[in-house]
């Protein structure tokens, strides 16, 4: 699952000697959102009640990827997966299809809910909440949470979960 100890080359498109360094300099990368989905499910497998992806060319255009329930508490997150970027670049642009925005805004105003994205790059995670829209899918440090760990990811979302008002 991780590009940096499991890939050959033959799946992905950072060069072999580039992906020696990094693995050297502890960074973490996955080869594909698909990568990336699976470690985060099996992370949030062991520490939530309910997760379910939804990924599935029926669903409405820009419904999120998974859908994870604590009780009573419950959350959208969409994935994303840039090798190329930092977590200490500055800002980002967010390779957010046409219409996952839209549908984060859509769910925000009509339940009183925020939607997640979650970034892997090449050493670490950002956590974006999607509180507002983000003009040209830019997206600056103030903005995000950032973590180097996969489980940091859940604690953000665990704790985000608990400031949802449920009136």
């Amino acid at each position: 699952m991780n590009c940096l100890t499991d890939c050959d080359g033959s799946c992905c498109k950072i060069k072999k000697s580039v992906r020696a360094g990094l693995k050297e300099e502890g960074y973490t990368m996955y080869r594909s959102e698909a990568h990336f989905s699976r470690a985060l499910l099996s992370v949030l497998n062991l520490r939530v009640p309910f997760v379910q992806r939804i990924e599935s060319g029926v669903t409405g255009s820009g419904i999120p990827d998974i859908w994870l329930r604590w009780v009573p508490a419950e959350m959208w997150a969409e994935l994303k997966n840039d090798p190329y970027v930092s977590i200490n670049d500055a800002y980002w642009k967010i390779k957010w299809r046409k219409g996952q925005q839209a549908w984060a805004q859509d769910y925000r105003i009509s339940c009183g809910r925020i939607t997640y994205t979650i970034v892997a790059m090449r050493d670490g995670f950002i956590v974006i909440p999607m509180n507002k829209r983000y003009v040209n899918n830019l997206v600056y440090q103030h903005e995000v949470w950032r973590v180097t760990k996969l489980r940091d990811v859940l604690s953000i979302l665990k704790d985000e979960s608990t400031k949802i008002n449920f009136n």
